[in-house]
């Protein structure tokens, strides 16, 4: 689940960027949060790394 989760997120670019409010980031933890990756995509004004 986890190596899916990263591959799914990961655009070509390191280190991942995700949105700080996705539910991508409690998608690891909590599978049940269905998550629409080019939701994700659209709001990339608001990126943070993942160290």
């Amino acid at each position: 689940m986890q190596k899916y989760f990263l591959n799914m997120v990961s655009f070509s670019d390191i280190p991942i960027y995700l949105p700080i409010d996705s539910p991508l980031l409690y998608s690891i933890e909590r599978p049940e949060v269905n998550m629409n990756v080019h939701e994700a995509e659209n709001e990339s004004e608001n990126l943070m790394p993942i160290l």
